[in-house]
């Protein structure tokens, strides 16, 4: 990830620069952070300059559905960074947005669609990470952990009521999940059991509702 990442920086821009907001107004653990440490400083300059340098292309074609998707795109990432509770989960988000908006900017048909339909899973896998919560780790842990960052266990789902929270399909190849929610959001996570413990698996990620 971060050979990735270097690599586009030197693409984008030859100077790197400080964070690209006033470090002397900042409040939450994020901002901080990235204003702390020099590294996360640059890449946010880095994604700054050349997110704006989209939008100042992007201008030029004023009829361009770019032009509203991209912006809506920046929006909805900023909302996951800011749900990050570690230096390398805000930089691997960075990373992650500076990739997506150098490969994909530029639409072929003209709908843009990576934007509309971009999985946010993407990003909250990382965020989970920083809560503590990786492939595997025990359902009870992970829930405790999440707690602590607000987020609450769904014990009810269409009418019905799961004890423990987890919701299962039908057939052999049914997918049983969580939910978890937080004010007006929510996210899913899919769990399994291979003994008689409930384990989670973030690599299929949490599916994320603004």
């Amino acid at each position: 990830m971060k050979q990735i990442i270097l690599i586009i920086l030197l693409t984008i821009s030859s100077n790197i620069a400080a964070a690209s907001f006033d470090c002397s107004k900042v409040t939450t653990y994020v901002e901080k952070t990235v204003c702390s440490e020099e590294q996360l400083s640059d890449i946010d300059s880095s994604l700054s300059n050349y997110y704006n340098s989209l939008l100042s292309d992007l201008k030029k074609y004023p009829n361009d559905k770019g032009n509203s998707e991209i912006v809506s795109f920046q929006k909805s990432w900023l909302s996951y960074r800011n749900q990050c509770k570690t230096p390398s989960c805000i930089f691997d988000l960075y990373a992650l947005q500076l990739s997506d908006l150098y490969n994909n900017h530029v639409s072929i048909d003209g709908k843009y669609t990576y934007f509309t339909q971009f999985n946010t899973g993407k990003w909250f896998q990382y965020v989970l990470k920083s809560y503590g919560i990786k492939r595997g780790i025990i359902f009870g842990q992970a829930v405790q952990l999440l707690q602590r960052t607000g987020w609450h266990l769904q014990k009810t789902e269409d009418g019905q009521v799961a004890k423990d929270g987890v919701f299962c399909g039908s057939g052999w190849q049914a997918v049983c999940h969580v939910t978890f929610k937080k004010a007006h959001k929510h996210f899913e996570l899919i769990v399994f059991k291979p003994g008689n413990t409930w384990l989670v698996d973030t690599n299929n990620g949490g599916v994320y509702a603004q």
